[in-house]
């Protein structure tokens, strides 16, 4: 999905988009080279905690039917504020490339609406 059509969408949205066009092989293989091509080893840390902190967000019972806009937003403020927290880069590259991870993570192991 482009940006554009992710506006007034909620994040299950983007999620299911994974889940119904790629195979959960394709899906992991994404996730594994998203993974792979963090610049730093720390960089693949912070997306692992990003990830941790998405799951925690997922908690909310209205996370799933939020504004997709504003989950990614989150997802970058996390990231960002990790990476700072790290004396690390928060390049734009590197939070696309961690935000795809979290998004790829929902969509490999798909979590129940709650």
């Amino acid at each position: 999905m482009r940006g554009d059509e992710l506006k007034g969408r909620t994040f299950k949205t983007l999620v299911e988009y994974y889940t119904k066009n790629y195979s959960a092989g394709q899906i992991a293989g994404q996730f594994c080279d998203v993974m792979d091509g963090f610049p730093h080893p720390a960089h693949a840390e912070a997306a692992q905690w990003t990830m941790d902190a998405a799951r925690s967000m997922a908690e909310d019972k209205g996370f799933w039917k939020r504004e997709c806009v504003s989950v990614l937003s989150d997802i970058k403020s996390a990231a960002t504020s990790y990476l700072e927290r790290q004396n690390l880069d928060p390049s734009d590259e590197v939070l696309y490339d961690i935000i795809q991870a979290v998004v790829l993570n929902f969509a490999c192991t798909p979590h129940q609406e709650k």
